[in-house]
């Protein structure tokens, strides 16, 4: 069996007798600690992984987008004139080595994942719901534009540029489409039938930003090309960084003029991460919140399964994934 089958396997025991197809509350119900404890399994179950620690906090505020300091347009070449969310979770993989009992952080992947709700049974394509031709500030258009080009951008954390301005942002082309950000799609309130069509392996099933591109890859094997830093139908998932930091930050301060705008991106967003609450799951170890014990786990996982409704719409999750290994 493989990684991301056991992964989409972890991912669907999040919504075991759950019916509801609301976009917001599946992804409280898959952004919660249960899914830590299940992730960290199906991570951990290879012993060649290494030690697997997963953890999981919340941005208070989703993380906008400015696009208007660069003059974007949306797909119909139509001048997009506000904010939009930077994307709905944002999930790292970190690789750890301990030496002398001391752990140091050698490398960092990040992904941004834009979710959404598909309108009808059959998978969608990317952007999941209707662009607008004559709307360009839709959230749909707006997010299309900035996943599949990522223009020069201001980066606040509140709607309307109420909140402070984290920093301005140009992401390098790597390649086409771009990495940075992968769309995720749900079934959503008219998706009757979508779990019998059998084309729907996932509860998640995602795409890269292109317009168009079917939604055929499931989230389980999003995260494992992540953690394995590999490709998906030769297109790249996820973009290494250098958190310069904070608590995630890796190996000693990098030089600030050898950073590029990602590294720093990714930076801002696990520093707002670290200052708010956090859960993990996996062994003891560098900011661990609690050891993973399997009975306490899945007490756990049980408990907060019915306490979804305590989490903020607004927030933004991330999962951290540290892979250990000993040198």
């Amino acid at each position: 069996m493989s990684l991301s089958t056991d992964i989409d396997k972890a991912i669907s025991l999040q919504y075991r007798g759950f019916g509801g197809y609301g976009e917001l509350e599946q992804l409280r119900r898959l952004f919660a600690p249960a899914f830590v404890s299940d992730l960290q399994q199906a991570l951990a179950a290879d012993p060649t992984n290494g030690a697997i620690t997963v953890t999981l906090g919340w941005i208070d505020k989703r993380p906008y987008a400015d696009m208007t300091v660069s003059g974007t347009e949306d797909f119909y070449q139509q001048k997009i004139t506000r904010p939009v969310e930077l994307g709905d979770a944002a999930i790292f993989v970190m690789d750890v080595f301990t030496r002398d009992h001391q752990s140091f952080r050698t490398r960092t992947r990040g992904l941004i994942i834009q979710a959404k709700a598909a309108p009808k049974a059959s998978l969608p394509s990317v952007p999941v719901t209707a662009l607008s031709p004559s709307r360009p500030n839709l959230s749909t258009n707006k997010e299309l534009a900035l996943l599949s080009n990522w223009p020069e951008f201001n980066l606040h954390l509140a709607n309307g540029c109420r909140g402070p301005l984290l920093g301005t942002f140009t992401l390098k082309h790597l390649s086409s489409p771009p990495p940075y950000g992968w769309y995720a799609a749900a079934p959503g309130s008219k998706s009757a039938g979508w779990n019998t069509s059998g084309n729907w392996r996932s509860r998640w099933m995602c795409a890269p930003a292109v317009h168009g591109k079917l939604c055929n890859t499931t989230l389980g094997e999003v995260i494992e090309a992540l953690f394995n830093r590999t490709k998906i139908d030769n297109t790249l998932v996820g973009v290494d960084c250098i958190p310069r930091r904070g608590v995630y930050s890796v190996g000693a301060p990098t030089n600030p003029s050898n950073a590029t705008d990602w590294d720093e991106l990714c930076t801002i967003l696990l520093q707002l991460t670290a200052s708010n609450r956090q859960v993990s799951a996996g062994p003891p170890g560098v900011f661990v919140s609690f050891p993973y014990i399997p009975q306490i786990a899945a007490m756990v996982g049980a408990a907060w399964r019915k306490l979804l409704g305590l989490f903020k719409e607004k927030r933004f999750p991330v999962i951290i994934i540290e892979r250990n290994r000993m040198d």
